[in-house]
């Protein structure tokens, strides 16, 4: 390659790099001007998995359900817990300031970002236990992935959130 060639391609490729970030910044990512919105959407990515459970909770201790509506909610649950890792970034961590210096408001313990890939593979752990309770053939093998799932929660509310006053079935 001719040297003026190579040095037009690496201008080019710098300038691509340069106007890539730029625009980045501008645009701005989620976590960065938004932090407590994501805060407030993880949230409500846990209370609706709060609500699925629920309903898991009430069978594992005897009302009768449906097994169809069971796997309904272990599947929704499995779905939003493969997504609710990705609502961690670390401008919202506890103590980070907001655009307007307040605290994030959060229950998310700091142990999350000081050791993601432990909370990542915990999350994930429950998301696919979720996912196999959603394929249970009979309501026993529910019954025994939904207390599986439970035990799951339970864990990792233990480790992963400050303050433990969810509601209890």
């Amino acid at each position: 390659m001719k040297p003026r060639l190579a040095r037009a391609g690496l201008l080019a490729g710098s300038f691509a790099m340069y106007v890539g970030a730029v625009c980045a910044q501008e645009a701005g990512l989620t976590g960065d001007k938004h932090a407590g919105d994501v805060v407030l959407a993880r949230q409500l990515l846990m209370t609706e998995v709060e609500a699925n459970m629920m309903a898991i909770d009430f069978a594992l201790g005897g009302r009768e359900t449906f097994l169809k509506t069971l796997r309904d909610n272990a599947y929704t649950i499995s779905s939003l817990l493969s997504a609710f890792t990705h609502l961690f970034p670390p401008q919202t961590k506890p103590g980070a300031p907001l655009a307007n210096d307040w605290p994030t408001p959060t229950a998310a313990s700091i142990k999350i970002w000081e050791d993601f890939e432990a909370f990542y593979e915990t999350t994930q752990a429950a998301a696919n236990i979720a996912l196999d309770a959603s394929k249970a053939a009979n309501m026993d093998a529910f019954k025994t992935a939904g207390a599986k799932l439970r035990a799951a929660c339970d864990s990792c509310h233990a480790r992963y959130t400050t303050s433990q006053d969810a509601p209890k079935p």
